[in-house]
């Protein structure tokens, strides 16, 4: 299965997800909801004379089971991987960068040259640090485990597609990626293992904040503060600082958004069938709504989004919270 950054590493923060649910529960007091089939204690009918204190060390260990939530997760990314993959199969000719499929190799070259896929070009190397592995064809950062990208029926079809075009070299291996030396810069193509590069890339701690500082950002009026705490009346949902780029970058939020101000560009992202591909247009959609609204951004929501992804601010707030809940619990 393919598993691209954009793609594995999205059902991983899916289930970080809810990890960092559980632990802010476990911060602000809350009790979780519990899950349909999750365990719940049974009453005991104690018999005379038996003890109420029971030897939880005679009861047999249970196996490690993955909750239904996580287990949602990872099939549905499955399936996205298996539609993908139909689509690609089906292609005959394929952009790897959009997760788009083309007809003829004309239809590609004006595809490539057009406003969507610089979009994405320029993005995804303006996000580069150091220590990240690159796709070059897919235009991806993907796992320091790249074999099952670089082997992936997405990426050969995208090679296929690029030396059709000329944009590739035929007879070269194209199933190496490429290591990023500096921000924004890809450097020589890795030629040593995965587990050779693992380790010499060890100590490199990469900033998450990348993740996020360049995306784009739209709705943040109806987004306002409360305590430790954040309302979207878009969404209807209360979220925590720590959950701010998982709402507000999400695809949930966006497609809120789009469907209340700009429904053509809802619609079109609501048809798509392929899940990537329609991550990827709303992401391209959501630059043009920023830029659209540029200039009726208010000083409210721009103090906003700094404080969400500007690393400096982000911080000190990250810090400060923590510390006042550790006052509070003291208490």
């Amino acid at each position: 299965a393919e598993a691209t950054m954009a793609e594995a590493t999205m059902a991983e923060a899916e289930i970080a997800t809810e990890n960092v649910v559980m632990k802010e529960c476990e911060d602000l007091n809350v009790t979780t909801p519990m899950e349909e089939g999750d365990n719940i204690a049974e009453p005991v009918t104690m018999g005379e004379g038996e003890s109420k204190t029971e030897d939880k060390s005679k009861e047999p260990k249970k196996p490690f089971k993955k909750s239904k939530s996580k287990q949602r997760h990872l099939e549905l990314h499955k399936k996205d991987v298996e539609d993908m993959n139909a689509m690609v199969a089906e292609a005959n000719f394929l952009c790897g960068t959009c997760v788009l499929p083309f007809d003829t190799l004309e239809s590609l070259r004006e595809h490539r040259n057009g406003e969507e896929h610089q979009y994405h070009h320029n993005r995804r190397i303006e996000m580069l640090v150091p220590g990240q592995v690159f796709c070059k064809i897919c235009m991806h950062v993907i796992p320091v485990t790249w074999g099952s990208h670089m082997e992936s029926p997405r990426h050969a079809a995208t090679t296929a597609s690029l030396v059709a075009l000329g944009e590739a070299e035929e007879g070269v291996d194209h199933t190496k990626p490429f290591r990023v030396t500096e921000n924004g810069v890809i450097g020589d193509q890795i030629l040593v293992s995965e587990e050779e590069y693992a380790e010499e890339i060890e100590d490199i701690k990469i900033p998450r904040a990348v993740l996020h500082i360049l995306n784009p950002c739209i709705g943040l009026k109806y987004i306002k503060k409360s305590g430790y705490q954040y309302s979207c009346k878009i969404c209807n949902i209360i979220f925590t600082f720590k959950m701010r780029a998982w709402h507000v970058n999400g695809e949930k939020h966006r497609m809120n958004y789009m469907k209340d101000r700009y429904p053509a560009y809802y619609k079109e992202c609501k048809e798509l069938k392929i899940n990537m591909r329609r991550k990827v247009l709303l992401m391209f959609y959501a630059a043009k709504v920023e830029e659209k609204e540029k200039e009726q951004t208010t000083e409210e929501e721009k103090k906003l989004k700094a404080l969400f992804f500007d690393p400096e601010l982000f911080e000190a707030e990250d810090k400060r919270i923590d510390e006042e809940k550790k006052k509070k619990k003291k208490k």
